[in-house]
């Protein structure tokens, strides 16, 4: 009997429990599917998926039906093309169902990887280097899955933020539930913390030429490295990252962009290189080095222009 889970978008909290017409409409429906006796039918939402992402591994578990998602045949998403961070839990579930060799039933949209959290799914799929992240819907549940699952300091992230906002250092249960108290709506990832002292913006504008590459030294007082909060930019070339240049390749191309900001951290302590994101939409007209930018742009528009 092959086994089916459908995923729905979430209304309010364990609103599968509080019996409203709609959950228990999807409930019954699930019944009467698996009662035909060729499928067996779940239901769960959005809000009650855990994810578990390290280097090489990561488990989505469903906490309503305390289960893993990799042990369904078939996964539905309904109704979860309402929101950015909707379909940016999505997508890392379809990264996670297809690595699993199973198959998806949805509605989403199954584009690029644009949040935080899809992102680390597929680095992390892929055996690309990625910090300990986890990340579940509501504040509350993800203050219980921080607590039991990373060590103090961490940083939390709105999943879906740009140029270093939303983003907080926490060295404590007590911070770490004023950030989730204060910003309720938010969907946050929270990341262990990496000893640093800043990161690699490794800028591409296609795959066959060298990209861009400066370091942003990290601001003093601030955890942040974005020179759009001020940090300095020091240019390098592509060489002098040795392993970490051959990481944001594989970043840039397991996202599908040939034109991407890849942000790449080393180590102080142990000298490895993590992933901290593909940029789909790095500054052209701001920041650093502009007019390399200019030129990394141009080359790569006219080579594509000859190729058509």
């Amino acid at each position: 009997m092959k086994k089916v889970l459908l995923i729905t978008n979430p209304r309010a909290p364990l609103w599968l429990e509080t019996g409203g017409s709609i959950a228990v409409g999807l409930l019954e429906f699930a019944k009467a599917v698996t009662k035909e006796g060729s499928l067996e039918m779940m239901v769960t939402s959005m809000d009650r998926l855990e994810f578990f992402v390290s280097t090489g591994k990561v488990t989505i578990w469903d906490t309503y039906n305390n289960c893993d998602l990799s042990g369904f045949d078939f996964v539905h998403l309904r109704n979860v093309d309402k929101s950015v961070n909707l379909l940016d839990y999505a997508r890392a579930i379809t990264a996670y169902v297809h690595y699993h060799g199973h198959k998806m039933v949805e509605e989403a949209d199954k584009g690029l990887a644009i949040g935080k959290l899809s992102q680390m799914v597929l680095f992390a799929l892929n055996d690309l280097p990625v910090p300990k992240t986890v990340a579940s819907w509501h504040g509350k549940a993800l203050e219980e899955l921080t607590l039991n699952n990373v060590s103090f300091p961490i940083v939390v992230k709105a999943n879906n933020a740009m140029k270093g906002g939303d983003n907080h250092l926490v060295t404590s249960p007590e911070e770490l539930r004023n950030v989730l108290e204060n910003n309720p709506g938010q969907q946050y990832v929270v990341q262990e913390c990496i000893p640093n002292d800043g990161d690699y913006r490794v800028l591409f504008g296609g795959y066959s030429h060298e990209p861009l590459v400066f370091k942003r030294l990290r601001i003093e007082g601030s955890h942040l490295s974005n020179t759009s909060k001020g940090a300095e930019p020091v240019r390098h070339s592509a060489n002098e990252l040795g392993e970490g240049y051959t990481i944001a390749l594989q970043a840039a191309k397991t996202v599908g962009r040939e034109f991407t900001g890849v942000d790449i951290m080393q180590n102080q302590v142990t000298r490895q290189w993590v992933l901290l994101e593909a940029n789909a939409n790095p500054a052209l007209s701001m920041g650093a080095f502009l007019d390399e930018k200019t030129h990394l742009y141009s080359r790569m528009i006219n080579e594509q222009g000859e190729s058509a």
